[in-house]
């Protein structure tokens, strides 16, 4: 069992928003242990964490040597814990964070567009995803940021309120879409504001983040279907995964799918068993955490 006794320093670290907050040890060993960690893995990073910390680190620091611990300890645990940095290497343009969320509704039973240009009433606009299920559509704006710290606000709300809302005045003007009903979402990888929140609550705008909402945020949207992007690999440098985004491979499983697409980017063979088997490894992983 793992033991409960740790360090009861008072520590003062610093977050990606520029907060600051006291840290909080359980904090650390429960996202190790989302992330498959066993309590042996999760003792040792603890340990080496709890007797190196210091007031006014960075939970980015923080974050590098516990990764760098698990890394070195069992990396398939190691690529679950990186998911959330993972995401903002997916960068630098958006296109592949809107594949990817239009993966998770169709994960959800959706027949899914991506990056299409819409007609409204006044103007045409640029949808990043636009997903279907029977009556319903949802017309998702996606809000990629490679700055972890950044926060959406209510003006954006604002702005994508106005565009969806011209949209379906025309599609509700055609007889196809007579009985749909219309849905608005923000969708983003970093966070939103309080008002934003709140502004979006109001006005019957769906925000979808990292933790929010909470218990069914990006982080459990993703685990859930197995949807890791390629890059929480550790078996691919950063040139690779690089290649594979442009060829529109975001996820791990579309690698699976078609293993012949590590072939086209030039790996060898030794490399692309290497990658494979940490793929497998890592959905493995998955199955068994359900």
């Amino acid at each position: 069992m793992l033991s409960k006794k740790h360090s009861t320093k008072k520590v003062i670290i610093k977050k990606a928003s520029g907060e600051t907050e006291l840290f909080n040890v359980n904090k650390l060993i429960n996202s190790l242990r989302r992330a498959g960690a066993n309590d042996e893995i999760i003792k040792t990073v603890i340990n080496d964490i709890t007797e190196w910390i210091y007031s006014g680190v960075t939970t980015k620091m923080i974050y590098n040597r516990a990764f760098r611990n698990m890394r070195r300890l069992e990396a398939v645990s190691a690529a679950r814990y990186k998911l959330k940095h993972a995401m903002f290497e997916l960068g630098p343009t958006g296109y592949p964070f809107e594949q990817l969320m239009g993966m998770v509704f169709q994960g959800l039973g959706f027949s899914c567009e991506v990056g299409v240009i819409v007609e409204g009433c006044c103007l045409n606009h640029e949808m990043d995803v636009i997903a279907t299920k029977q009556n319903e559509q949802h017309f998702c704006e996606c809000k990629y940021s490679v700055d972890q710290g950044r926060k959406i606000g209510a003006q954006v709300s604002l702005y994508v309120k106005s565009r969806v809302e011209d949209i379906v005045n025309k599609r509700k003007s055609l007889r196809k879409y007579q009985n749909t009903i219309f849905k608005t979402w923000i969708i983003t990888n970093t966070r939103f504001s309080e008002d934003s929140i709140e502004y979006a609550k109001c006005i019957g705008i769906n925000l979808l983040s990292w933790d929010y909402p909470s218990g069914e945020g990006l982080k459990e949207l993703i685990e859930r279907q197995g949807l890791y992007p390629i890059t929480v690999l550790d078996s691919l440098n950063k040139k690779e995964k690089g290649l594979l985004l442009s060829k529109e491979v975001v996820t791990c499983k579309q690698i699976i799918e078609n293993p012949k697409i590590l072939t086209e980017i030039d790996l060898a063979q030794s490399k692309i068993n290497k990658t494979k088997k940490e793929i497998n490894n890592l959905l493995r992983l998955k199955q068994g955490n359900k």
